[in-house]
């Protein structure tokens, strides 16, 4: 919840910040954000069912994420990586319904992404608590054997 989502351009990275924000929303009063996450986006699109004739039925679309999350305090990139998410749909002979299908896979694939990222967060996070109960916990172990 302390973390800052920047603005993602196009139209599936707002889809995506939108989804992300409120993944990482915490119920009642936002802390004050410790961490920026800056992602970038890219698609891409791939004709994969082709009939005899040579004319597509099928297209994935893949969209690419870099992100990395930056803690404000010190100006460290403590996490970055890359993620990505694969949505497919037809290509109908009525060229408005497979804008319309293409425009569905986009926002499917642009919340994947966000989910994605919001589990990569949550590990990092996770982990990164542990580490440090962890430290604590030896370092009063230590104290405790000295005495």
């Amino acid at each position: 919840a302390a973390t800052m989502v920047a603005p993602i351009v196009g139209r599936p990275g707002q889809i995506r910040r939108n989804e992300l924000v409120f993944l990482l929303a915490a119920p009642g009063e936002a802390p004050a954000a410790r961490y920026s996450l800056d992602v970038g986006l890219t698609e891409s699109f791939s004709e994969v069912a082709v009939q005899v004739t040579g004319l597509a039925t099928r297209a994935n679309l893949l969209l690419n994420a870099r992100y990395a999350l930056t803690d404000l305090a010190t100006g460290q990139i403590v996490m970055q990586g890359h993620a990505q998410a694969v949505g497919s749909f037809d290509l109908l002979e009525n060229e408005f319904a497979t804008v319309i299908a293409a425009r569905y896979t986009r926002e499917r694939a642009a919340k994947r992404l966000a989910r994605i990222l919001h589990m990569r967060l949550a590990a990092f996070h996770g982990t990164r608590d542990v580490a440090a109960s962890g430290a604590d916990a030896e370092g009063a172990d230590a104290e405790g054997a000295a005495d």
